[in-house]
């Protein structure tokens, strides 16, 4: 979840992992295969991937795109790491063993090592949420696009801009690169 610059990127579409081929609860079925238990491999190995995307500046204000540089005069800007503005949103924790990647500008992708982690981690797919529409999440789907994942989800009520027109403008317009825009709850049917 973005809240004031930070993310949170859900990854775990695709993964093969431990788990993932276990019999179905009442045990292997005579002459047939083990069903596959969805999202119990996939979420274990999902742990491990950069769970939280945040935006953290320096106090100076030197790793800030220029035109916002002045918001950082005198240590002082939206998202000085340290300071408020800078922390997670409420409910947000970073457990032991999650990955935390730190982004400075507004894609994820952008100046990171995102692109390789999920890339050696075999991830093709991706479920993108938070704000600001126009700005971060805009930008790290395109580089995704550009970056060739097969597949990625922008998940329309869970990602938002300062006002619903903006939101929809951007959401059709990655909508019109193939990008995939369903609600919280289409998506997780």
């Amino acid at each position: 979840m973005e809240r004031d610059g930070h993310a949170r990127h859900r990854h775990a579409e695709g993964l093969r992992g431990p788990g993932d081929a276990q019999p179905h609860a009442g045990g292997r079925r005579r002459g047939r295969r083990p069903r596959r238990r969805r999202g119990r491999g996939r979420r274990e190995a999902a742990r491990h991937l950069p769970r939280l995307v945040v935006r953290e500046h320096d106090p100076s204000g030197r790793d800030v795109e220029l035109f916002r540089r002045h918001h950082y005069s005198a240590g002082k800007g939206p998202t000085v790491k340290g300071l408020k503005g800078a922390e997670l949103a409420d409910g947000l924790v970073i457990k032991k063993g999650e990955y935390k990647l730190v982004k400075t500008r507004f894609s994820a992708f952008f100046a990171t090592h995102l692109d390789s982690v999920l890339k050696t981690a075999g991830i093709k797919n991706l479920v993108i949420v938070g704000v600001q529409t126009p700005n971060c999440i805009r930008q790290t789907v395109f580089d995704a696009v550009a970056l060739d994942y097969e597949k990625i989800t922008v998940l329309i009520d869970a990602t938002a801009a300062a006002r619903p027109e903006i939101h929809l403008s951007n959401i059709r317009d990655m909508k019109n690169i193939g990008v995939e825009t369903p609600t919280l709850e289409e998506w997780r049917r």
